[in-house]
């Protein structure tokens, strides 16, 4: 797994404490065999599994409360932002910034590789769909970059109730609710030509915002007295 191999190498030539997590989202390749090969060698790396298949965000969900550590980074398994943007996320964790994410659209940021033109316009209207009902100043929610001091995930995680694309909005607005500090960092991005999301995929997503706003409006994450 070329991905697991450049975060490894990355990481061991840090002078910080860390682990690599696999979440195995119930796969029928390779993944888990792999994975485990590895962590018979490196100590740092080890593997979440189940099944069945039950989509990114529970994916997500499921292995950011399982994991350990003063702060989380999921991303996306086709590295399609490089562990290497850690670079600038360290500084910034002694600025009092709660989340730090990844995007495509701030300032500096570039896409090395881009999706088919059909992708990109879907993905511009969502992106704009998105700011309108859900979160108006971030710029790029759905890029798979985002690194979360550990209080921060042990309180949303578990309010979360998506578990498909749109969970990255969900994650965000609910952190934007309870008020936590959100900084976007410009990223490198390149396009995995394998990428499972389909046009189908992009209408749910959507229709997931406007519900995330509603169960907002509702009171659905608010924590208890």
């Amino acid at each position: 797994m070329a991905t697991l191999d450049s975060v490894t190498e990355y990481l061991d030539q840090q002078d910080y404490t860390w682990d690599v997590t696999v979440v195995d989202d119930g796969s029928s390749d390779e993944t888990s065999a792999i994975v485990r090969d590895r962590s018979s060698t490196s100590s740092g790396v080890r593997l979440l599994q189940y099944l069945p298949n039950r989509g990114k965000g529970y994916a997500v969900r499921y292995g950011m409360q399982r994991v350990n550590g003063a702060w989380r980074l999921f991303m996306d398994a086709d590295n399609s932002t490089s562990i290497e943007h850690l670079d600038e996320v360290l500084p910034l964790m002694d600025e009092n910034w709660d989340i730090v994410i990844g995007s495509r659209r701030t300032t500096g940021a570039r896409t090395v590789v881009h999706q088919p033109w059909w992708k990109e316009t879907l993905g511009d209207l969502g992106g704009l769909w998105i700011r309108t009902i859900a979160l108006p100043e971030i710029l790029d929610s759905q890029a798979g970059f985002k690194i979360f001091r550990s209080d921060v995930v042990e309180r949303i995680f578990p309010l979360l109730t998506l578990d498909r694309w749109a969970f990255d909005v969900e994650l965000l607005a609910v952190a934007r609710h309870f008020g936590y500090r959100i900084h976007e960092i410009p990223i490198q991005w390149f396009d995995d030509p394998h990428s499972k999301v389909t046009s189908a995929s992009y209408l749910q997503a959507l229709l997931d915002v406007v519900r995330v706003r509603r169960n907002l409006k509702r009171g659905v994450y608010d924590l208890p007295d």
